[in-house]
């Protein structure tokens, strides 16, 4: 047997041994989320799906996000082919999903979508390193119809407080703070969304 061969057949029992990996490590849903999202292979690592069925929930991990300008177009990919896939399954036809970013067990930025498709709710934090994964201004640009905003642990000042990036939100139901907004930020949500819970 010569070497050229031989280098071959390792490769191939290689092969056969990721492939097995992979098809022990992942159920089938799981598997269909990391095919549907290939495209992003390099962009985020897939980490793990669980299913809270008391909340009709389908929570799927995602880490190690790329950061770069179109992170957030990345993360909007992401989410609808996700949704598009559990809506798929007949068990989940009615559940919410939910999209988790996260980093060292932090989540980075999160997205629930309900089974009509309405994007319910975003989370957001800092990083490591004190950035936002997705500009504040550029969230409300994305997702203006979202019913609940959490913004955690951060946000710049000048964003937070910022009138400017509140404006394109249209149906803002609960809106939550780690740390107290402006008076004229809090004075704005009440004009606008009479009926909005303000936390902080």
């Amino acid at each position: 047997m010569n070497k050229k061969r031989k280098r071959y057949i390792v490769i191939c029992i290689i092969i056969l041994l990721l492939f097995s990996y992979w098809m022990l490590r992942y159920n089938s849903l799981e598997k269909k989320i990391i095919i549907g999202n290939i495209n992003h292979f390099f962009d985020v690592d897939f980490d793990k799906i669980y299913v809270v069925d008391d909340d009709k929930e389908v929570c799927i991990c995602f880490k190690h996000l790329i950061e770069t300008k179109d992170t957030h177009k990345i993360i909007k990919d992401i989410a609808k082919k996700c949704k598009k896939i559990v809506c798929g399954n007949k068990n989940y036809v009615d559940y919410d999903v939910c999209v988790y970013y996260t980093h060292a067990h932090r989540t980075m930025f999160s997205i629930r979508i309900k089974p009509d498709n309405e994007v319910y709710s975003i989370y957001s934090s800092i990083n490591i390193n004190k950035k936002v994964v997705i500009p504040f201004s550029t969230i409300s640009k994305d997702y203006p119809d979202i019913k609940k905003l959490v913004l955690d642990d951060y946000y710049p000042e000048s964003e937070l407080n910022d009138i400017k990036n509140y404006k394109n939100f249209n149906e803002l139901e609960v809106v939550e703070y780690s740390t107290k907004p402006s008076d004229e930020v809090i004075r704005y949500l009440k004009e606008k969304f009479p009926n909005c819970k303000i936390e902080y």
